[in-house]
């Protein structure tokens, strides 16, 4: 919420494909092992690609790049240029001019039609610069260079790696050569040239030029296409590739260079003009030599489907959500892709994303699309969104370890790595980014992360998705990753019931159905555990929307419940909220699943919880009660119903006030805060969110790393279950929660695999401080390695609590989730789903929070979402 080379000179690379086996129906891609040098002809029995190199007659030894993206005016008009090269090769190059002048040379066309007038030569790349194998050199004009924030990966910006001053104009021809000597700028030593069929300069082009663009403030970039495949066309040729997750989709994944301009390059930009066939919705994407490369070593990031159980077009694996979202990216809901990543690279990865090489989107084809369903003929018009991450309900064992099959599995979001005026989602040549893998928070070796893809549907019809994996270390030679995620045209097929294993007990509600009367109130819950009960057993519970929401009418509610030996029943206590809307009965359901101990789920898996509404409601809104403004912030923050003397309290606060509207405003703010404040929230759910930094690397105020809205509700209420503070008993009762919170996650295999038992205790400490992303003073690293002791379960637990409740953590983090809490707690939602759809609310009250040192009054943060139109509407008119 936020207030209203392709030359005489290039070489040529034959691609030779030596036993090669492709299992169709895999889970896994599988990369090249290369023992023997890049150029050996040998083969050893694994599938790999050989490359040999041949030199046109009369031509000395050429770099292996080419000119891979180029912009030559943007927003800030036509001085908003960069130039990006390539290494086209599996091996790192090292700039040296053929005739000892200083460097290669980046010369800009002079010709009759277009006459600069200007000095030709741009730039030049050092002699001695290292363009790693795969990588990029940057090059910007740094009189108008708009994009130097954008991502060039997790961590980093583009930022040129050289600049100019001297302007491109637009549709003028530009060419690399191996030479910095202007008496040299010949086609026998030209690296590579890219320029528009309005250049007649041959020199600067190859074949025919790409389609000159007019001078429009274009927010985008020419870049080459990949190989093969059918990259911005409607339909092309993709239709033969199989339907299976592992299959590449382009033929290769090397940048396309035919000696043809026109063929090779297409014009991303992000307003999708519709300018031909050679321009396309997308996004500029300037890399440099920091950014992440194409290719992995193998035998590589092995790519799955979430549930393998399940085909790839059936959920979890893709979901079709029809619910009109953004009209500006998915009038037509979304489509979401589930993937699985498991690191076999041999070393941590620190940089992950995705870059979209193909995909249907605008300008799209077809006549009468805009329906849902869309005719046959009809191709989607897909938008890359970013989002935040989710609970996904699996039936895949591997996917669940060590919990049993079904669970629910945590996914984490991707965010699209955009320029400042890409509105309309992207497409061609953007990026998604998987923001829990940077440096501080790696990819461990043989770790896996689930991830999830979200495109809007601005229209509907057949679809088609590849992304190229982009990833950080990489050395060595290898195959790049062109992975698809959708099409093309599929057709999502049934999901197969799993047929359930013997059972020896079994989990049910006690009744079918609840009935509860709209207040501030609360349904309990009863859950039977029949049959063999004589060992322990768990069984999940979660709610799930109906003409009741979670928003409006209830507290969300997700756990486990846990059944000791001879244990049989268990209550859950369904919070209810209040409103002055005038409603027919409303109604949620309860859900039972995921029982271990070998439990099932019985014939009553799922009960409905009905409302009853009000009699009669007040035509004012009922939040500005005093007892319900209260009441709903002890749901909202403390996860249960108000206790007599707190309750009384803060509503005194209120209204000691008297008719003083000022004072009544001033004393609702304070109030509110006062439940973040609070020792019972600061030891509950902050100290979730916490936890979660140390361990995990979730921080606040990161939309792809923060600890989700689901997984935090049900956290928190764990940690505050059965909690009053101030009550007799509180203080052992919320130690107890603590320790086994703390526990239950220092014993998973996710904290193992990013902590390995073996650490000593001074490596302990450390990585749990280098996870939290905060660094100790000499005494909190002492006091962790201290509570480390002798180490084992025990100790690892004392010593995560004890890097938890640094003062270096909690003073990093307090701000960010007080910002945070205002989307959690307020507005029941994170700060990036809709109305938001991005960060940038979020953003804008962290930077006002923090400008004001943390003063919640001055900043009026508080202030702002009480009084939102969105909160508000939760409660009445």
């Amino acid at each position: 919420m936020k207030p209203s080379s392709a030359s005489v000179r290039r070489r040529t690379t034959i691609l030779i494909a030596i036993a090669i086996t492709l299992a169709c129906l895999s889970s896994t891609l599988w990369f090249p092992s290369l023992a023997a040098p890049y150029f050996s002809s040998g083969t050893s029995g694994n599938a790999f690609a050989l490359s040999q190199s041949f030199e046109p007659a009369g031509t000395v030894a050429t770099a292996p790049l080419i000119i891979s993206e180029f912009r030559l005016r943007g927003p800030n008009g036509p001085n908003d240029e960069f130039v990006e090269i390539y290494n086209n090769s599996d091996a790192p190059h090292i700039v040296s001019a053929f005739d000892g002048s200083t460097g290669y040379a980046l010369v800009g066309s002079s010709n009759a039609i277009i006459n600069d007038g200007l000095v030709s030569t741009r730039f030049v790349i050092p002699n001695g610069t290292v363009i790693p194998a795969r990588g990029h050199f940057l090059a910007v004009n740094s009189v108008g260079y708009s994009i130097a924030n954008y991502p060039a990966g997790n961590g980093t910006t583009a930022v040129g790696d050289i600049n100019y001053t001297i302007q491109i104009p637009d549709n003028v021809g530009i060419a690399l050569f191996e030479t910095s000597f202007a008496g040299n700028y010949t086609p026998a030593n030209r690296i590579d040239a890219v320029g528009s069929n309005a250049d007649t300069n041959a020199l600067y082009r190859e074949g025919v030029g790409y389609p000159a663009i007019g001078s429009l403030a274009l927010e985008g970039s020419f870049y080459r296409k990949l190989t093969g495949g059918c990259t911005g066309s409607g339909s092309g040729n993709c239709n033969s590739v199989p339907l299976v997750n592992t299959t590449p989709g382009p033929s290769s994944t090397y940048p396309q260079d035919t000696g043809n301009n026109a063929n090779d390059f297409l014009y991303a930009d992000t307003g999708g003009t519709n300018l031909g066939s050679s321009q396309r919705l997308g996004a500029p994407g300037p890399e440099n030599l920091s950014s992440p490369v194409a290719g992995i070593l193998s035998p590589g990031l092995v790519v799955s489907r979430l549930d393998s159980t399940v085909p790839e077009d059936a959920a979890p694996n893709r979901v079709r959500n029809t619910t009109p979202g953004d009209p500006l990216t998915g009038g037509f809901g979304t489509l979401t892709f589930r993937r699985r990543l498991t690191n076999n690279v041999g070393q941590t990865i620190t940089r992950l994303r995705f870059r979209i090489v193909d995909v249907t989107t605008g300008p799209s084809i077809g006549i009468g699309c805009s329906v849902e369903p869309a005719p046959a003929s009809c191709v989607a018009d897909l938008r890359a969104v970013t989002t935040a991450g989710a609970l996904v309900s699996v039936n895949d064992p591997t996917t669940c370890a060590p919990a049993s099959a079904p669970c629910n599995a945590v996914v984490q979001g991707t965010t699209v790595e955009a320029p400042p005026n890409q509105l309309i989602g992207g497409a061609f040549n953007s990026t998604w980014s998987a923001g829990s893998v940077t440096l501080a928070t790696p990819l461990a070796i043989g770790a896996s992360l689930n991830l999830q893809f979200v495109t809007g549907v601005a229209r509907t019809g057949a679809n088609r998705l590849y992304v190229l994996v982009e990833a950080l270390p990489r050395s060595g030679p290898a195959t790049t990753a062109v992975i698809r995620l959708a099409g093309p045209g599929s057709t999502p097929s049934p999901t197969p019931t799993p047929t359930p294993g013997p059972t020896t007990s079994t989990f049910s509600f006690d009744l079918s159905a609840y009935t509860v009367a709209e207040d501030i109130t609360f349904s309990r819950v009863t859950v039977l555990r029949a049959g063999n009960n004589s060992g322990a057993a768990t069984v999940d519970f979660a709610t799930t929307d109906g003409t009741a929401t979670q928003k409006a009418d209830f507290t969300i509610a997700l756990g486990t419940l846990n059944f000791a030996p001879g244990e049989v029943s268990k209550t859950i206590n369904i919070l209810i909220s209040e409103d002055s809307k005038i409603e027919n009965l409303e109604a949620f359901t309860v859900s039972l699943s995921n029982p271990t101990g070998g439990a099932g789920v019985g014939p009553i898996g799922t009960t409905t919880i009905q409302i009853t509404d009000d009699f009669s409601e007040p035509t004012s809104n009922v939040n500005d009660e005093p007892g319900a403004f209260v009441g709903q912030h002890y749901h909202d923050f403390l996860n249960r119903q108000p206790d007599v003397d707190g309750l009384a309290f803060w509503v005194n606060q209120i209204t000691s006030c008297a008719g003083d509207l000022q004072c009544i405003d001033i004393r609702r703010i304070n109030t509110s805060a006062a439940f973040f404040l609070s020792i019972e929230f600061q030891e509950t759910g902050f100290f979730v969110i916490r936890v979660q930094r140390a361990a995990f690397g979730h921080k606040s105020d990161s939309a792809a790393t923060r600890f989700m809205y689901q997984e935090f509700m049900r956290d928190a209420r764990q940690v505050g279950e059965g909690v009053v503070m101030g009550q007799p008993g509180a203080d052992a009762v919320l130690e107890a929660n603590k320790q086994a919170y703390a526990t239950e996650i220092v014993t998973s295999s996710a904290f193992i695999t990013r902590f390995p038992i073996v650490l000593s205790a001074d490596q302990y400490a450390d990585s749990l401080f280098f996870s939290a992303m905060v660094t100790p003073t000499s005494s909190e690293r002492q006091a962790a390695i201290t509570a480390f002791g002798a180490g084992g379960t025990a100790g690892r637990v004392a010593a995560l609590r004890s890097v938890a409740d640094s003062t270096s953590l909690t003073n990093a983090e307090f701000n960010p989730a007080f910002v945070l809490m205002q989307y959690y707690g307020y507005l029941r939602r994170s700060p990036t789903d809709a109305p938001d759809g991005n960060d940038n609310g979020y953003q804008f009250w962290l930077a006002k929070l923090n400008l004001f040192g943390g003063n919640f009054v001055n900043a009026e943060m508080v202030k702002a979402f009480i009084l939102s139109g969105e909160y508000r509407d939760r409660f009445g008119p």
